[in-house]
């Protein structure tokens, strides 16, 4: 008996195969065009902390990303940012037990605000809070999480990349009685930035 041709049913199964195949491509395409897609991001900066001439670590990290290496690249593609939230790792540069005195330091996030604190009384009434010390052994990193409070519908406010300022609020810190000007600390911040709406 004669051996049956399967060449027209191997490409009507080909042609199919092809047709299903880009049609998921198109799909694909179209979402990555949606306008109310949301690609979340973390976005890194880092950087050591000193004391001052006065023993006092005080500072502010602001929630304006555009500090981070990778700020422009995401900037250039997307329309509108919002940073939702992120971590402070910590490593402790002097050991513990070392001449380097070591205190207490209180971090607060405040949503709206990006002021240095001056003193602890500026950090002591925040809902959000979390104490470090100064200094520690072992080669630990400490962790400070922050996150902001959603509006309205329980969603966040959208910002223009254009102006990245735009982006209030900030996680502060302060401490006092510490050695003067010396290096406690070496920080990473991270940034869980969410970009919408490609230009």
């Amino acid at each position: 008996m004669p051996k049956k041709n399967n060449r027209k049913n191997r490409g009507s199964r080909s042609n199919a195969s092809n047709g299903d195949f880009q049609s998921r491509i198109n799909r694909q395409i179209a979402s990555s065009r949606n306008p109310t897609l949301v690609f979340p991001v973390t976005l890194c900066a880092e950087s050591t902390l000193t004391s001052t001439a006065g023993g006092v670590l005080a500072g502010v990290f602001t929630m304006d990303p555009s500090s981070c290496a990778k700020w422009s690249s995401y900037a250039a593609i997307f329309d509108g940012f919002r940073v939702v939230g992120g971590r402070l790792k910590i490593a402790s540069i002097p050991a513990n037990g070392s001449a380097v005195l070591s205190s207490i330091v209180r971090f607060a996030f405040d949503n709206d605000s990006a002021g240095t604190p001056t003193a602890y009384n500026d950090v002591i009434s925040y809902s959000e809070i979390r104490d470090v010390p100064a200094v520690w052994s072992g080669g630990a990193i400490k962790v400070v999480p922050f996150k902001r409070p959603k509006q309205g519908h329980g969603e966040y406010l959208w910002l223009d990349e254009q102006t990245p300022s735009g982006s209030l609020g900030g996680l502060k810190y302060y401490g006092s009685g510490l050695t003067v000007s010396t290096n406690y600390w070496h920080v990473i911040i991270e940034y869980l930035v969410q970009f919408t709406q490609r230009s």
